[in-house]
Formats: structure tokens, sequence, C-alpha cells
């Protein structure tokens, strides 16, 4: 009678620990069940008071290879075991009562995971909580430079990194200065001689670990040269998209020049910008439909008395049209119904990084997947197309990729942290391809993932000339 008894109970043991190996830990689905108390993470050591990450790089238990993780101990006396998932993957059991902390060193940098401790009983029956981590960042510094009328060079850089550290300055593989963190990120060199390529490289130190390192050369000579700019009608927006290039070397900002054709007779200036590296701007003030923009730029440097300023760049002349498609900003938050999603997860509506307005975003896919999103297109046959839209990718570089594709190939293979980039293409449509219509697919290798592992697409506009004149795309066919 022992015996059986015995039998019976090992056998509702091993049916319990079955049950939470296949159940357990799908947190949107499992239902908790009698456990006193959820196995709550201890988050103090982890977060900062607005729900950053910046307490748990601060003292290490959230670093570029490594998640230290802790939560509080179960009460109940039929007590079977903590389960732990990362990304709903059961990763680890733990059979002791006492034992809350665990170290993960199987992540990866920048990356973010969901892991899940559950609390199993006998019975079978759990309580859980969740908590999302980004690891650390050791993304490299944003470096630029100025070079000053008396031949010295200022270096200066931005930290994009999560890791505390202070930063080395090397020039041409020499020492030049350590610099602590929250300190002003810069340094003169006043040794630097006219007329000399310099190679510069800045890089953050930490204690486990360093960020990637940045390189950037300067040919010693004062330059001051007007921009080379570019512009387009920010889709279907009343509003101006312009970036501009330059060989300037010594500017501390910009100057944005607008005039209404018909209506003004010189240049005005629209903005002033106090940025050396910011290339780009929107207009969006006081602009009317039908009217054409010119637009100009100068560089400016005014750091020296008088400041010194270049000419206008070249003119850019924007012609606003009214656009009668759909709203290619998504800023009404809806996914559009003529878009067709394909593959293992489907494209969706979301808010884009850092702000409140609405951009498309690939889906939530794993290694070795991919999703994609198609977009039929009602164009006369042999039309001149052109297709523009603002892209942003946030993966692994070369490897995690958002490729664009349209009835006569494949363009893109944008991986990496792109920012928030503008691409246009134009193509003959052709009925004579079968499919025609514009896609955007991102696609997964079969390891590693980094950033938010995913693209996002904005400012989608679709025009083509018809006998002279641009028309705008009703996508779908519609």
């Amino acid at each position: 009678m022992r015996i059986r008894w015995m039998i019976l109970l090992f056998v509702s043991v091993l049916i319990a620990l079955s049950g939470c190996e296949q159940d357990i830990l799908k947190p949107a689905l499992y239902s908790p069940g009698n456990a006193i108390q959820r196995p709550l993470f201890i988050t103090t050591d982890l977060l900062s008071a607005d729900g950053s990450f910046t307490t748990g790089y601060r003292n290490y238990n959230i670093r570029a290879d490594q998640i230290n993780l802790s939560w509080k101990a179960a009460t109940d006396d039929n007590f079977l075991c903590y389960r732990l998932f990362r990304n709903n993957v059961a990763r680890h059991t733990f059979n002791d009562i006492n034992r809350t902390t665990f170290t993960d060193g199987s992540v990866v940098k920048d990356t973010r995971y969901l892991y899940t401790i559950a609390t199993i009983l006998k019975s079978g029956m759990s309580k859980s909580d969740t908590l999302s981590i980004k690891t650390a960042s050791l993304a490299a510094p944003v470096v630029y430079s100025r070079v000053n009328q008396d031949n010295s060079i200022k270096i200066m850089w931005q930290d994009r990194s999560d890791i505390p550290g202070s930063f080395e300055l090397f020039v041409d593989g020499t020492l030049l200065a350590t610099i602590p963190e929250f300190a002003e990120y810069s340094y003169i060199h006043t040794t630097a001689q006219h007329n000399v390529q310099y190679t510069y490289t800045v890089q953050k130190k930490g204690l486990y670990s360093n960020s990637d390192v940045q390189t950037h050369s300067v040919y010693n000579n004062y330059v001051m040269t007007p921009p080379q700019l570019t512009g387009h009608q920010n889709g279907s927006e009343l509003s101006v998209n312009l970036s501009w290039t330059d060989d300037c070397t010594s500017q501390t900002g910009y100057k944005v020049y607008r005039r209404a054709v018909g209506v003004d007779a010189d240049f005005v200036m629209i903005r002033s910008i106090t940025s050396p590296i910011q290339t780009t701007y929107t207009d969006s003030n006081d602009l009317q439909l039908g009217t054409t923009y010119k637009y100009a730029v100068k560089a400016v440097d005014t750091v020296n008395d008088p400041i010194v300023e270049t000419g206008y760049s070249n003119t850019v002349s924007i012609l606003l049209r009214e656009q009668t498609t759909l709203n290619y900003n998504f800023d009404n938050g809806l996914m559009p119904g003529n878009f067709d999603s394909w593959g293992d997860a489907p494209w969706y509506i979301t808010t884009k990084p850092g702000s409140r307005n609405y951009c498309i975003r690939s889906g939530v896919i794993s290694d070795d997947e991919y999703s994609g999103v198609d977009i039929e297109l009602s164009i006369p046959n042999y039309a001149s197309v052109t297709v523009d839209f603002d892209y942003y990718v946030s993966s692994e570089s070369y490897y995690d990729c958002l490729y664009f594709y349209c009835s006569d190939g494949w363009y893109g293979d944008w991986s990496g942290n792109t920012g928030w980039q503008h691409f246009t293409h134009t193509y003959t449509y052709n009925t004579d391809y079968g499919w025609n219509g514009i896609g955007f697919e991102y696609e997964k290798d079969e390891s590693v993932s980094s950033g938010l592992d995913c693209a996002m697409i904005d400012n989608l506009s679709i025009s083509y000339v018809e006998n002279g004149d641009k028309k705008y795309v009703t996508l779908g066919g519609e």
C-alpha cells in the first residue's frame, strides 16, 4: 500500500513538472493559479526613477554582455521550483526556494530581453512576473571637428553608449587626452600643423567593457564653402524636407533661407541652426498650396569676430501640390487596409522613436524569418514612376536588412542603426512584369539580434508623369 502511494506521489510530481515545462510562462495566455504571491522581480537595482535603465548601467547589474536578476522569495509550503523564461522560452529551473538571483551571461549588447519568473507549485499552478531589460549599448561616439583660423583643431564628440567611464582621445596613435564623463566633450589640439592631415580616434573606456572606436580625419585647413542643397515636398503634408552637404571644416551652424516666387523679392532667413552636424531641416511654417518656394542654405562660423558666412548654396524650387492620395504619413494612427502583409509576421502601425507621430513597422520576427508588406498600384502602363519614403533601420549590421522592391527589381539592403533617412527611386511602370506594385521586406539571418531589430517606413509618396504632368497615385488601385 505504501509503495503504491509513493508511486502515485512520484507520478504526480512528474506531471507537475511536465505541466510547468509545457504551459507555464506564456504570460499573455496563462491564468495564474493558487500560488500565494507573485515572485516579483526586484527592480530597484535595475531601473531609475524615470523608468530608464541608468541605475543598472551605473552599478553594472546591466552590462553589454550580462544581466544580474533578482526576485522576491516565495512563501508557499507546497513550493516546487522557480522557472525563469527569456523571451517566453524556458531557460532555467531553480529548486531552492531561497535561490532568488541569477546572472544571464548569454546576452548581446544593445538588445531588449523579456524575462519572466514563475513560482511553480506541486499542484502545477503558478504565479509569475515579467520584466523587460535592454542591455548596454557600446555605440561609438559621434565625433566632429572645427579648424580654427589659428590652425588649432577642436575635436568634439557626443556619447552614444550606456556604459559609465571616461574617454580617451588619440591622434595618429598617440594619446592626447583622457576626458572624464559628464565633462565638456571636446579638446583643442593646439600643436596641429597647417596643411597636415590628422586622424583622431575617440573611445569610451568602462570598467567591464569599452565602447566601439570612432575615427575622424581632419585636413588642417580653414575652409568655408557654400553647401549643396536638395529638397522635396514631405509626402502629402504641407511641408518641405531639406538636406545638404558641404566641404566646410570650420562651420558652427547653418542658416536656412526661403522666398515665395511671385511674392518675396529676396530670400528671408527662416531658421538659424546652431549645430555644426545638423544637415537637415523641415519647413512647415506659413506654406501655401500652389505656391513655388525657393530655398538656399549658408554655412556660418560664429566663433570668429566678425562672423564668417559662406555664400548661398544652390537654390531648390519646390511647388507645393495638393495630393489626393492616402495619408502617407500614417498620422491617423491606422494601418492602411490595402497594405498586404506577408511572411512570418505582419507590418503594423506604431509611433516613431522619440516622437508622437506614426509610421509603419516590420513585424516582430525571430532568427531566419522575414516580414514583408506589398502595396499594389494603379498606374498607366509605361509611365515614369517615382517612389519617395523615409526609412529607419535598427538591426544587426550587414545581416538583418530592410529591402525595397518594385516591378523592376530589389533595392536598399539597409542595416545597422541608420536613423531616419530619405530614399527616392524612379522606374518605368510595366504591366508585362506580371506584378505591379512596391513593397518592403525586413529579413533576419540565422543568428544575433541588435537594436530594436526592425525597420520602419514613413512619409511614403508615389507619383508618376503622364503627358508631362506629375500625378499622385491612389494606392491599391482604389
